[in-house]
């Protein structure tokens, strides 16, 4: 077949489609081979479903934290995250003049990607516990910093890292496990937000305000998360009558003999 050309020094890895085409750019001889192998259909990798956490396994996980200092900052993250559905990013983002904790109408101003700001609604109860964690985090140490959460680095005030949030919601989950087998073995704050858009369109919020609450440019993003729910294929499919049995008619009303004439068989 002849002798495979190397590739450049220094270059990048190529697929093997690709490195066939390079190599029969070096030697025509190999540019049949690369043709016939070209047609070869190429093997689609199988949509994998995306997990979501059901009620039980949120409130599972959201019980982990322990009942001191620390965790009452992570529950309030991870509380705050799903009740909230914004990027881990933002949540990190977020200063204490961009939290609105209204006993009626409790509300966060996050700032998303392209520079866009939005309002986004949150539950009296989240409001509650991030109430609680500025009793704790600010009344007292009063920090030099306007983050709303923060961590101490070699004694100053900074902003916390993603892999620090990913790192204490694995170990919640992993805990949490040994109660709730259902929870998948990897846990990551994304998978709150999917879990929250979700569960708004399984409630019946339309998909333009969930997009809108995910600070989506485009709704087709937003489709991912449009998953139905069983209650929701139930009630579609039971919303059309299926005829039954005791509902059909005869096609035929006239008499046996002269159908039997039309079909030939007289």
């Amino acid at each position: 077949m002849g002798h495979f050309h190397a590739a450049p020094t220094g270059s990048i890895l190529l697929r093997p489609l690709h490195y066939l085409w390079f190599a029969a750019d070096k030697d025509v001889t190999l540019q049949s081979i690369a043709l016939e192998v070209s047609r070869v259909p190429q093997l689609k990798n199988p949509t994998t479903e995306k997990f979501i956490l059901s009620e039980d396994a949120l409130n599972t996980i959201f019980i982990q934290p322990a009942g001191n200092r620390m965790g009452l900052r992570n529950r309030t993250m991870m509380i705050l995250l799903y009740d909230s559905a914004v990027r881990l990013a933002e949540m990190l983002n977020l200063e204490v003049n961009d939290i609105c904790l209204d006993k009626k109408n409790p509300y966060i101003r996050v700032m998303g990607k392209g520079s866009k700001e939005r309002v986004v609604a949150i539950h009296v109860k989240t409001a509650k516990h991030i109430r609680e964690y500025l009793q704790v985090y600010r009344s007292r140490d009063n920090p030099e910093t306007d983050l709303l959460f923060y961590t101490i680095i070699r004694g100053r005030a900074g902003k916390m890292s993603e892999g620090n949030v990913e790192r204490f919601l694995q170990q919640y989950a992993d805990q949490a496990r040994t109660l709730c087998p259902e929870i998948p073995l990897r846990v990551h704050p994304h998978m709150l937000r999917r879990t929250r858009a979700t569960n708004l369109y399984q409630n019946g919020v339309e998909l333009a305000l969930v997009s809108r609450i995910l600070g989506h440019a485009y709704l087709d993003t937003t489709r991912v998360y449009a998953k139905p729910s069983m209650a929701m294929m139930r009630e579609a499919m039971n919303s059309f009558r299926v005829a039954q049995p005791e509902d059909e008619r005869p096609l035929w009303t006239g008499s046996e003999e002269e159908m039997a004439k039309l079909n030939g068989l007289r």
